[in-house]
């Protein structure tokens, strides 16, 4: 079997990527391997453009600090844009090529095209506190966690669960209390605190809660409804288990804000988000152009590059899209040699590609404190400005081999707060490129074999 372009990953880099693709007339498929992605770390708010000045910790801190911050933070996305192209000269968006105004058109193009998932363009005006306060900076958030501004006045109903994993709505409800003008209240009541015995996973507790309402639909919310009515509460902040998979969570909230008498949100949670679980879900689920499978070898040969995958037939394609995430993604090595794993490809870190393991990777990494922008999370794959990944030489190392996403160097996700958009906009950029010169590719590769 021969086909144009083969992506390899399970990360919304590849998921864009391949969205983009489809609408070209290529022949696209999709390698997929069976382990998750980091998407079900995120919480609901993301960043594309990088915190405010530092860390995201400091630059998202709790309701009860803002006045400390004042003097210091700018919301406006010109200023993160240029604080972060400022500390990341190697940023994957100067790889490409990309200005500010270019980033948020791929940014806005790519979140049109994963519609679906119930993504948004979002800001520090519209979105949801979430467990250490409301967010300063934000450029995407789940449609969920998105809403009119809190004005003066407002009244906030923080719904508890108890049973919730990861979710502690009292303490978010003491400090949005403290907030200037505004009036909140907590309420513990059904369904919300009898999702199960002991602690729950959000997922787990977004089945039992779905049960609940296809079996009961017309009641299980009443007693939150008639609570919210006669104290006059303008917002409701919902747990986030509102639905395991995008279908469930659209009825379920749809259901919430007929019976409802304001207007409805999802918190955003630390951890085991349900945000992020039901993306993985999706992608889990998603059939289109897909072959399954742990990918066993990729071969940059002159005719293509020659793909293997378990369980399933060896094709060539003429060129190749790896989006396979980051370190905690299994997509880079944690330990020498420094080079991804089916290419060969090197690892650049800070503009030059790594000579000396150490450098990067030190037997006691806990010590060197890797919350505190760790070289090792700041290498990656190195690229041009089409997406394709470079040898150590700083030449492509196949017009053919093309990279996006966590997997990119000269960005420490951690660190800078803007992993999701790198997906998002890289893995875009990668498509567009794609689209735009395969056919050279092919009448190159055409050339070669004859």
């Amino acid at each position: 079997m021969n086909v144009d372009v083969c992506v390899v990953g399970r990360s919304l880099a590849a998921w864009v990527a391949c969205r983009r693709l489809e609408q070209t007339e290529l022949d696209l498929r999709w390698v997929r391997p069976p382990a998750g992605s980091l998407a079900s770390l995120w919480g609901g708010l993301g960043q594309a453009f990088g915190p405010s000045h530092s860390a995201l910790p400091d630059s998202a801190g709790a309701l009860d600090g803002r006045l400390d911050q004042q003097n210091s933070f700018d919301p406006a996305v010109d200023v993160r844009w240029r604080r972060l192209v400022d500390r990341r000269a190697t940023h994957p968006y100067s790889r490409l090529g990309l200005r500010r105004d270019e980033v948020s058109k791929h940014l806005s193009r790519a979140l049109e095209l994963l519609g679906e998932l119930g993504l948004g363009r979002a800001d520090d005006s519209n979105a949801v506190p979430g467990p250490h306060g409301a967010p300063y900076a934000v450029d995407i958030a789940a449609e969920s966690v998105r809403r009119r501004p809190f004005e003066p006045g407002t009244r906030l109903c923080v719904v508890g669960a108890d049973t919730l994993d990861s979710y502690r709505a009292e303490p978010t409800a003491r400090r949005l209390d403290r907030a200037d003008e505004l009036d909140v209240e907590l309420w513990n009541g059904p369904p919300f605190d009898g999702l199960g015995d002991g602690t729950s996973h959000p997922v787990r507790a977004a089945r039992s809660l779905w049960r609940a309402f296809e079996s009961s639909e017309d009641s299980l919310f009443d007693s939150l409804a008639e609570h919210c009515r006669q104290r006059s509460i303008d917002v409701v902040l919902l747990p986030p288990c509102i639905g395991a998979t995008f279908p469930t969570h659209r009825a379920m909230m749809e259901g919430l804000r007929e019976v409802l008498p304001c207007d409805v949100a999802e918190m955003p949670a630390e951890r085991d988000s349900i945000h992020g679980w039901r993306i993985d879900r999706a992608l889990r689920d998603e059939d289109s152009n897909t072959i399954r499978g742990e990918l066993r070898h990729l071969d940059v040969a002159d005719g293509g590059i020659d793909v293997t995958v378990e369980s399933a037939e060896p094709f060539r394609a003429s060129a190749c899209l790896l989006a396979t995430g980051g370190f905690f993604d299994g997509g880079l090595p944690t330990e020498a040699p420094f080079r991804e794993e089916f290419t060969g490809a090197p690892l650049w870190v800070d503009g030059a590609p790594v000579d000396n393991a150490d450098e990067v990777f030190v037997p006691r990494l806990l010590d060197e404190r890797p919350w505190d922008d760790h070289r090792l999370f700041r290498a990656g794959l190195a690229i041009d400005n089409d997406s394709r990944v470079l040898d150590r030489d700083g030449s492509p190392k196949s017009n053919a081999l093309f990279a996006a996403g966590r997997l990119l160097s000269g960005f420490n996700p951690i660190h800078d707060g803007c992993s999701m958009g790198v997906e998002l906009v890289s893995g875009l950029a990668a498509a567009d490129s794609l689209a735009a010169i395969l056919p050279t590719v092919t009448d190159d590769t055409s050339e070669g074999e004859q």
